[in-house]
């Protein structure tokens, strides 16, 4: 199963946000030879960024979980040099409570480790990458429903999406 459309906005987004922003305006315009001092800087980002996961959903067998209360933060950093950025983004998710089809309340913790290569002038896709997202879902007469592990690896700007787990993202 593919990560949901939402998922892969907030990936492009990320990655692009970073780039663009590190980069300013001197990756818009082509370098000359006489740039030379302004190609060989360095330029470093790091932004932090908190957002409420509520209305997410996933579906674990017959269980669909909908997010009703918690925050994702995110953390990205990203180093622009010769017009290539490396940028690593982590998201670590915060008291998340999920209401269950069943109507019993499930706590969740998520973590995501991402790493990307890209290249001016095309920073919304990655030219290498590799990011990790991890889920557990907890509570309810069992103890745990499940857990989703996704990874999306990028190579040449092509990637590649995988999903484990006995829980899936949501419609």
């Amino acid at each position: 199963m593919t990560t949901s459309t939402r998922r892969q906005r907030l990936i492009a987004a990320a990655v692009g946000t970073i780039a663009l922003s590190a980069a300013g305006p001197s990756v818009a315009q082509s370098i000359t030879a006489r740039d030379s001092a302004q190609r060989d800087r360095v330029v470093h980002q790091f932004t932090v960024e908190t957002e409420p996961l509520r209305g997410a959903t996933f579906a674990c067998g017959k269980l669909t979980l909908r997010a009703i209360h918690g925050t994702e933060i995110e953390t990205t950093e990203g180093d622009l040099r010769n017009g290539v950025a490396h940028v690593f983004i982590s998201r670590v998710w915060r008291r998340v409570e999920l209401r269950g089809s069943d109507g019993l309340t499930y706590r969740a913790s998520g973590v995501t480790a991402a790493w990307f290569v890209l290249h001016a002038p095309d920073f919304d896709t990655p030219v290498h990458g590799l990011e990790v997202n991890q889920a557990m879902f907890r509570g309810g007469p069992r103890k745990s429903p499940g857990w989703l592990r996704e990874r999306i690896k990028w190579t040449d700007r092509h990637a590649t999406d995988h999903v484990n787990g006995p829980c899936r993202f949501g419609k």
